[in-house]
Order: structure tokens, then sequence, then C-alpha cells
């Protein structure tokens, strides 16, 4: 996770749109990683790019893949949850 979702003030701001949004909001943040903006310069994406290549942390990207995965199941999750109600 980046260093802003930790803090106290993001936590709030994020509880204060919950309420406002309810469930207009997804549960998972993609968070600002140096895995997103390192594949980024060279116009990969983090499920694409192959970590033997990769310029950056291996860590990195693996962060970066995990956070994106975690993502794109939030936003599956979300449409299945409209699609059935």
């Amino acid at each position: 996770m980046s260093k802003l979702s930790n803090k106290a003030d993001h936590k709030y701001c994020h509880s204060l749109a919950k309420e406002v949004f309810g469930g207009d909001m997804l549960d998972v943040v993609l968070p600002r990683l140096d895995g997103f903006e390192r594949c980024g310069e060279s116009f990969d994406t983090v499920i694409s790019a192959n970590p033997a290549t990769y310029v950056g942390s291996a860590d990195a990207l693996k962060n970066a893949r995990i956070a994106a995965e975690d993502f794109a199941k939030a936003v599956f999750d979300r449409i299945e949850f409209i699609r059935s109600n």
C-alpha cells in the first residue's frame, strides 16, 4: 500500500466519501505505487511486464500487480452485485 492510504486523514476522508456515495464506491482503491509508474515509462502494464526485464524492483512490480488484481476483482464484484439486483 502507499503511504498515503495509511494516513489517518486519508482514512477519515474515505469514510466520509463512503457515507456520501454509499454503495456507489468500490471497496478497494488503486494505490499510487512505483510499479505502476515504471511500467508506464516502458508502455507496459503491471500484468504484462516481464519481471526479468523490468527496470525497477521485483517487489514493486509484484505489489503493483497484486493491487491491480485486487482492484479488478472489486470492479467485477461490483458489476456482479449490480447485475443481481
